[in-house]
């Protein structure tokens, strides 16, 4: 009997421990974007149609938002160095590309953020989220829910998230005179992600350098 409860509580507490320290090299997780439909009526309708897809694979990553006249597609590759932003705005096509060192400058208000860790908590997709709040000097804020037994292979998936320590699956964003907007994973898989989905487009847009 001793036997079995040793191998009980030790698979038991493997289990738990692997779970703890699960890095996910390909994720696939699918937002719903919202925000006040009374408050912000021409914003709400601008995002009731959006949806944001973010896909992790190694050490690339790929964040699209999209709704029915607008895509943004952001393409961070470590083995470059470099991030890449795609848009599609009706028929025009544009791509940025932009160096580590510019990066950094434009989301460098988020180095100097504070992070307050609360005790609340909620279940996202059936995972145990932990709550953050992002504090930047601005004034702007962020209540970030994340499932801290999903560690990301790339932490830069997202700037505003490279300290929080799991995957973001709800967020609000609040900013002074903005209407507040609001992410929600509907879906997520841990299928491989496809190496074309973090192909660049080949042809048919314009370049634009503005951050080189």
């Amino acid at each position: 009997m001793k036997s079995g409860f040793g191998i009980m509580f030790f698979l038991v507490f493997s289990i738990h421990g692997f779970a703890q320290q699960r890095t996910v090299a390909e994720c696939t997780v699918e937002y719903d974007i919202t925000t006040d439909s009374v408050k912000y009526k021409d914003a709400f309708d601008a995002l009731k149609n959006g949806k944001k897809v973010l896909l992790i694979k190694g050490i690339q990553s790929r964040s699209d938002f999209f709704n029915g006249s607008f895509l943004q597609s952001t393409f961070i590759k470590k083995d470059t160095g470099n991030i890449y932003v795609y848009r599609e705005i009706g028929d025009n096509k544009i791509l940025t590309v932009i160096d580590r060192t510019n990066w950094q400058i434009m989301n460098s208000a988020f180095d100097s953020a504070e992070l307050i860790n609360s005790a609340e908590r909620k279940r996202v997709l059936n995972f145990d989220c932990k709550h953050v709040i992002l504090k930047l000097k601005n004034g702007d804020e962020y209540s970030v829910y994340y499932a801290p037994t999903i560690m990301p292979s790339i932490k830069e998936y997202e700037y505003a998230f490279s300290k929080i320590p799991g995957l973001v699956l709800e967020y609000n964003i609040k900013k002074n005179n903005e209407p507040e907007i609001k992410y929600v994973a509907k879906k997520i898989n841990f299928n491989p992600v496809p190496s074309a989905k973090m192909e660049l487009p080949k042809s048919g847009y314009r370049i634009y350098n503005e951050y080189q």
